[in-house]
C-alpha cells in the first residue's frame, strides 16, 4: 500500500503537467500572454517617436510626437471700392498647398489577438498584433502660419478613434499601419497614419 502511493505521489506532478498541456491544446485554457513592460518605436516613413507603457496585461499607454503635412489652403481677400462694405475672405481650393506641421498625442491601447498569434505560433514581439485605440493630441501650427491660410486636417486639439496592425519582424524592423475617424474644430475626418521604421531594443 505505502509502495502505491509513492508511486502516485511521485507521478503527479507529471500527470498535471499533461492535463494542462492537453487542456491548452484544446483550448480550454487560453495561453498566458502579456504586452511588453516597454517598447519604443521610431518611424521613418513619417518622422515620429512612439513610446509604449503596460498599464494592463493587454493595455498600454501610448505617447508619440510626429512630423506630418497638412493642406493648406490659401483665402483670397475680396477688396472692394471705397464707401462699400468691409474685405470679405473666402477659401480658395484651386492653390492647395501642404506645409509641415508636428502633433503630440497620448491614448490607450488594447491589443486583441496575443492568444491567437501564439496558438499559431506567431511573434508577439514588442506587441506584434492587432489593437484598438482611444487617443487625444494637439496640432501645431506651422512655422509660417498666418491668418489667410486654413487646414486640413484642422489645427489644435483633435479626438481620435483608430483600429491598427503592429509588426516587429527581424532585426526589430518595425512597421504600424492605423487608421479611424478624427473629431477636430471644426469638423469631423478620417485620419490614417502609415509607420515604417525601427524599434529599439529593450528588456522587457
Amino acid at each position: 500500500m505505502k509502495n502505491r502511493l509513492f508511486i502516485f505521489l511521485a507521478t503527479l506532478p507529471t500527470w498535471s503537467h499533461g492535463q494542462d498541456t492537453v487542456a491548452v491544446e484544446r483550448n480550454l485554457v487560453a495561453p498566458l500572454t502579456y504586452a511588453s513592460k516597454n517598447a519604443w518605436h521610431l518611424s521613418a516613413l513619417v518622422p515620429s517617436l512612439t513610446y509604449e507603457r503596460r498599464i494592463g496585461p493587454l493595455v498600454t499607454l501610448v505617447g508619440e510626437y510626429a512630423w506630418g503635412l497638412v493642406l493648406a489652403n490659401r483665402v483670397k481677400v475680396n477688396t472692394t471700392s471705397s464707401g462699400g462694405p468691409g474685405p470679405s475672405y473666402f477659401p480658395d481650393f484651386n492653390i492647395p498647398d501642404y506645409r509641415l506641421t508636428s502633433k503630440v498625442s497620448v491614448g490607450i491601447r488594447r491589443y486583441y489577438d496575443f492568444e491567437r498569434r501564439v496558438e499559431q505560433g506567431r511573434s508577439i514581439r514588442y506587441n506584434s498584433s492587432g489593437y484598438v485605440m482611444l487617443k487625444v493630441g494637439y496640432r501645431f501650427p506651422p512655422a509660417d502660419w498666418a491668418g489667410n491660410v486654413t487646414f486640413s486636417p484642422g489645427l489644435g486639439p483633435f479626438l481620435q478613434g483608430v483600429w491598427g496592425l503592429q509588426r516587429t519582424y527581424r532585426k526589430n524592423f518595425y512597421i504600424n499601419l492605423a487608421g479611424g475617424p478624427v473629431l477636430w474644430y471644426p469638423g469631423i475626418s478620417f485620419g490614417v497614419d502609415a509607420a515604417i521604421g525601427y524599434t529599439l531594443p529593450t528588456s522587457n
